[in-house]
């Protein structure tokens, strides 16, 4: 009976480390846009920055290394919705 347990012990311990395992990379896989992070700001070195300046009328310059917003009102306005400021 005792090894019988054993063997359930350790299937259920496996079968909740593969979980784990799973569900720990469905969440790095979605890491940007579950964040509510733009595509296109991925790669920038401020990604929530960029996100909003794209979400306010703003826009990635030529090059694709800087972006730029228009509206700083509006600009704030984002980042304080998004709960980033």
């Amino acid at each position: 009976m005792s090894r019988n347990l054993s063997t359930i012990q350790f299937v259920a311990a496996v079968g909740f480390l593969a979980g784990t395992m799973l569900a720990s990379l469905a969440f790095a896989q979605s890491g940007a846009q579950g964040a509510g992070i733009n595509p296109q700001c991925t790669t920038m070195g401020k990604p929530r920055q960029c996100t909003c300046a794209l979400e306010t009328g703003g826009v990635i310059e030529p090059g694709g290394k800087r972006w730029r917003y228009y509206n700083v009102n509006r600009y704030t306005a984002c980042m304080v919705q998004h709960k980033w400021m």
